[in-house]
């Protein structure tokens, strides 16, 4: 089910495109900004953040409570991005988070 998507979740998006740590901690802390909001394409900043390779705001999300089990409208996945990303350490990470939010259930 999609989130209402709005002008502060369209600028967490902006800035985790931008790579941009800072503006993104700024968003979740100071404007309380949803960190799975998904756009019109079913992308989430979680999604935007492993399509980019940027593993440390993945990081960031994550602690922040991404659901890295969400998929876009063309059904990918976070994982699916660090596989194609070739990104050893975003696949062992999703792998870990993944399987401790299913141990939470």
């Amino acid at each position: 089910m999609r989130t209402k998507f709005n002008l502060m979740d369209e600028s967490l998006c902006e800035a985790v495109l931008d790579g941009d740590l800072e503006q993104v901690q700024i968003i979740l802390n100071e404007y309380d900004g949803n960190v799975n909001a998904q756009n019109k394409y079913g992308m989430t900043p979680a999604l935007l953040a492993a399509k980019r390779n940027d593993l440390e705001i993945l990081e960031y999300l994550v602690g922040k409570g991404a659901d890295l089990k969400l998929s876009d409208g063309l059904n990918q996945t976070p994982m699916d991005w660090a596989e194609h990303n070739k990104n050893e350490k975003m696949i062992d990470f999703i792998n870990e988070h993944t399987t401790q939010s299913y141990m939470k259930r």
